[in-house]
């Protein structure tokens, strides 16, 4: 069973956005023995947990494993999952489902799209409490980054 968790934008009621169709996602607390894995955005110096968009007809499961592979190059097993975070923001809703899961074996070449090579996507590898001090602590720029940090903290507690 998982839990369900929603996220407002300040000032937002669910009443002001009941008219848009959240967008579906899937996230990875993905562990690496003891340590877990992140992905830095050099371009919005943030950090997030890797993952991304549900694809039409795709389960959410099937797109963890697509994004996970993509964006990190590890194969993944043991995949649980554990939270949904819905976020509302004036001009979207996002409603992500984290998993917690482990690498699958040695990891290949990430194969990024041409946004996410100009965004500087890179690959870390750090123990739970150096991720935790990230999402909780790390200063930037990013008009959501807050929110998104938000969120992969709140999944990175509730999983582990």
């Amino acid at each position: 069973m998982s839990f369900v968790i929603e996220l407002f934008e300040a000032n937002l009621d669910k009443d002001d956005v009941k008219h848009l169709r959240p967008r579906q996602g899937a996230r990875a607390v993905l562990k690496h023995g003891d340590d877990v894995v992140l992905i830095h955005n050099e371009a919005w110096n943030l950090y997030t947990l890797p993952g991304g968009g549900i694809e039409p007809g795709e389960s959410p499961e099937d797109a963890l494993r697509r994004e996970v592979k993509e964006e990190t190059g590890f194969a993944i097993k043991n995949i649980r999952l554990t939270l949904i975070v819905r976020e509302h923001f004036r001009d979207s809703i996002w409603e992500n489902h984290m998993f917690l899961c482990e690498t699958d074996g040695p990891r290949a070449k990430p194969s990024l799209d041409q946004a996410e090579v100009d965004a500087g996507l890179k690959v870390i590898v750090v123990p739970v409490d150096r991720a935790l001090e990230l999402f909780s602590a790390h200063e930037t720029d990013h008009l959501h980054a807050e929110e998104i940090m938000q969120r992969e903290l709140l999944a990175l507690m509730h999983s582990l």
